[in-house]
């Protein structure tokens, strides 16, 4: 039963069919209940019986039939009694991104009506239906349409819609809305469980925008695999007004495990899930252990493969700079066998005797120079003895000053005498003037 006496959006028992047809979809034991009430009235005291089974349909999965008996009685005269009829089931909406299964379901009714006991009444076929979708958070969302018969004198179709949201199992809230030709009323309600669902109390309250306010009261007991509800509505304007009304019911769950057995199931259940936790909790662990210890394997293989690119690096500064000194080497030998072959194709007799200018005094050698930024050896040599290829004799005379070809900026160079070779091929001093 819900709070007070039921919601549509946890209509989720044998009797849950009088409100969501759906709500019996998917029953995991078949369960057979009964219950009886009563509602003051100035016409005549309201009385009522009904009995209700449902059960799992093993043919269809998720599947669950039922049927149930409903009897009214108004003061010595017989209201109206319903066979009903119940087909529920859950469908598969996964493809729509929906979490849970939705239950549908339906209610085939005979209905009848009769003045007194045992007089003849009037027949009709009716039909209830109803749809309850529900979320992994805890919100459920309930949708009926009720009382839909081929006789208009029966009870106006009904139409309810209601909400209902679960907190950690223990504290539910849920809120109906019931439409119909002249009455339209508005439910809210609280449902309190306590030691592992053995007692549940409930509060509610009716707010009808036309007729009588009402105030509900309601606490369950699961006596596994007896379960009692007992619900009772008072009018809020004063306890002597006309309305309220109270309502007891007992249902058994076939083949379902004791209070003590549940409770126990429940403890070993929750074990289960931490046991579980647990477990995933330490793969998950061994896993980042793995990923470390992989991480620090591949930090150590990157410095080791650092420390040979580093030492490769130095190896090839060290052959770079050998070879540019060979080169500076090869260019000088290659200019002194130039040299030599210019000398020797010099003709070897005496030429005519040409007189000689006279000499002007040989500039002071060897020179010093401060080496700055664009300075090379061939424009050192340029700006010295006013030819570029003798460059090498700066070379030799600074070795320690000269690297790759190029002088140590801000290093002092000595800059010797030219020597170049003469008519007989033995070379003289001479060259510039020191000028650039």
């Amino acid at each position: 039963m819900g709070m007070g006496m039921a919601y549509s959006s946890i209509a989720n028992d044998a009797f849950g069919m009088f409100f969501n047809p759906a709500g019996t979809a998917n029953a995991p034991l078949p369960e057979m209940g009964t219950s009886i009430g009563r509602m003051p009235d100035p016409t005549g005291n309201l009385s009522w019986w009904d009995m209700s089974y449902i059960r799992p349909y093993p043919s269809i999965h998720s599947a669950t039939v039922g049927f149930s008996y409903d009897g009214q009685w108004q003061t010595e005269n017989l209201y109206e009694q319903d066979f009903l009829f119940n087909y529920a089931q859950d469908i598969d909406l996964s493809k729509y991104h929906l979490s849970k299964p939705l239950q549908v379901g339906g209610n085939f009714k005979v209905l009848d009506t009769a003045v007194a006991p045992g007089a003849g009444g009037t027949a009709a076929l009716g039909f209830d239906g109803g749809v309850l979708a529900r979320s992994d958070f805890g919100w459920n969302s309930g949708m009926s349409l009720l009382n839909l018969t081929t006789d208009p004198g029966f009870p106006h179709p009904t139409f309810i819609w209601g909400n209902s949201y679960d907190y950690d199992h223990w504290l539910t809230a849920a809120v109906d809305l019931h439409i119909r030709p002249g009455l339209t009323a508005f439910y809210p309600g609280l449902e309190a469980s306590f030691d592992q669902g053995l007692l549940d109390a409930r509060i509610g309250k009716g707010l009808p925008l036309e007729g009588v306010n009402q105030l509900a009261f309601g606490f369950g007991v699961d006596f596994s695999p007896f379960v009692l509800d007992a619900a009772s509505t008072f009018p809020t304007g004063g306890v002597y007004r006309s309305g309220g009304g109270y309502q007891m019911s007992l249902s058994y769950r076939f083949g379902a495990p004791t209070y003590e057995a549940k409770f126990v199931g429940e403890a070993a259940r929750e074990a289960d899930e931490l046991a579980a936790r647990i477990q995933a909790l330490q793969a998950q662990k061994n896993d980042l252990e793995l990923k470390l210890g992989r991480t620090r394997t591949d930090s150590e293989a990157a410095s080791g493969q650092l420390s040979v690119l580093e030492a490769r690096i130095k190896e090839l500064e060290a052959r770079y700079k050998a070879l540019t000194q060979a080169i500076e080497r090869t260019n000088f030998d290659l200019q002194s066998l130039r040299n030599r072959k210019a000398a020797l194709l010099l003709p070897s007799g005496p030429g005519p005797k040409i007189p000689t200018p006279p000499q002007k005094a040989a500039p002071a050698w060897p020179k010093k120079h401060v080496v700055v930024e664009g300075d090379t050896l061939r424009s050192l040599a340029k700006k010295y003895y006013g030819d570029e290829t003798l460059w090498e004799r700066i070379y030799d005379a600074n070795p320690d000053a000269i690297d790759r070809g190029l002088p140590h900026l801000g290093s002092v160079l000595t800059i010797p005498a030219p020597r170049k070779p003469s008519p007989t091929g033995r070379e003289t001093q001479g060259g510039g003037d020191g000028g650039p």
